[in-house]
């Protein structure tokens, strides 16, 4: 649990490539947004470029 004062911490979930295999993904972005995570979903079909452009651009801590 965090505390008030805390910054949460920051998760960028991207999904590459062209399949639509994307449960997992959600599951993982719900469990971390109930444990007071900011978490960004990226959806399906995510370039690499576009992943990390989007990571570098918004200072993101982490990148799954």
């Amino acid at each position: 649990m965090m505390k008030e004062k805390e910054r949460p911490i920051r998760v960028l979930i991207a999904k590459p490539g062209l399949d639509g295999h994307d449960r997992g993904a959600k599951v993982l972005t719900l469990g971390l947004r109930d444990e007071g995570m900011e978490v960004i979903y990226t959806g399906i079909r995510e370039t690499a470029e576009g992943m990390f452009k989007l990571l570098f651009r918004s200072m993101w801590m982490l990148l799954l």
